[in-house]
């Protein structure tokens, strides 16, 4: 399983790199990034700062959770312990963890989108495309609710 994870880690880092290359090829020169209640831009970023702090975000975060993860391959089975009670536990847990940088991964795809539709001139293709904002949120408690479903049926 823990195989799979890495093959969506690798293929969802290759859509990113994609979708921010096509955003930031359509961006224009100030992107805004915020808007206030209204629906206006309010805070704004230079298009070369905005692509530059994006892929910062996407490597120190991938590179967080993957030095996460050999952290957890490192740690003991032992049978006395909360943690990794069981090999196969272990092994599912560090399959959640890999699934991590997936699911961050996908949740910069839908904040970049967003961003790429926001600062576009259609006001139709803005309101067609609000639910981005929203899916990668979606995702991460999806993530999180598996957590949980993995702690409870540990020894099962």
């Amino acid at each position: 399983m823990s195989k799979v994870f890495q093959l969506l880690r690798i293929g969802s880092s290759i859509l990113l790199i994609i979708v921010l290359l096509f955003v930031y090829a359509n961006l224009p020169e100030q992107v805004a990034v915020h808007a206030n209640n209204s629906g206006s831009a309010s805070s704004f970023l230079s298009k070369n700062d905005f692509f530059y702090f994006t892929l910062l975000a996407f490597i120190g975060l991938n590179l967080l959770v993957f030095g996460g993860g050999k952290m957890l391959e490192q740690l003991p089975v032992n049978a006395a312990k909360f943690l990794f009670a069981s090999e196969s536990f272990k092994e599912n847990i560090l399959a959640w963890w890999t699934s991590f940088s997936s699911i961050i991964n996908l949740f910069l795809i839908f904040i970049i989108g967003f961003i790429g539709v926001f600062n576009s001139s259609d006001d139709q293709l803005i309101s067609s495309y609000a639910y981005l904002a929203y899916v990668g949120q979606f995702l991460i408690i999806i993530w999180l609710i598996t957590l949980i479903y993995l702690l409870y049926y540990r020894d099962r």
